[in-house]
């Protein structure tokens, strides 16, 4: 009886690995999607991001060129284990939002709390943030 159980765990095992040749998983290799909302009012923006499982120190917030890029890693250790089925989304993940022209580093405010990046940013200094275009 053993034995016969040994050969059907090798014949699953292989007929998964053949599967998995043949219609690939695809959700491997894209790395972790940043899903966000951004909101804006006459005076602020605001980009909410859901980053579950991270911590501050995971993440990067940079604004360069009227862009702000949220960055990071999420790593999934699974240390000595099988992984019989992974959902979770793990891997480097970059999220680029454009700001209105004249946005500076100093008009920015970020806050962690409980896997929400929320981050603030003040419109009031920024140039050409409501322009009229008169029309001919």
């Amino acid at each position: 009886m053993k034995d016969l159980e040994s050969t059907i765990q090798q014949i699953s095992t292989e007929f998964t690995s053949a599967i998995k040749k043949i219609i690939p998983d695809n959700n491997q290799n894209k790395g972790f999607i940043v899903f966000a909302d951004v909101t804006q009012s006459e005076t602020e923006m605001v980009i909410t991001a859901d980053l579950p499982g991270l911590t501050k120190e995971q993440v990067a917030i940079k604004l360069y060129d009227s862009v702000i890029t949220i960055s990071g890693e999420r790593i999934i250790d699974y240390d000595d284990v099988s992984v019989i089925k992974s959902e979770r989304q793990n891997g480097r993940f970059n999220k680029s939002i454009k700001v209105p022209q004249g946005v500076k580093s100093s008009d920015i405010k970020a806050s962690f709390d409980k896997g929400v990046l929320r981050i603030t940013i003040d419109l009031t200094s920024a140039k050409d943030f409501k322009t009229e275009i008169e029309i001919d």
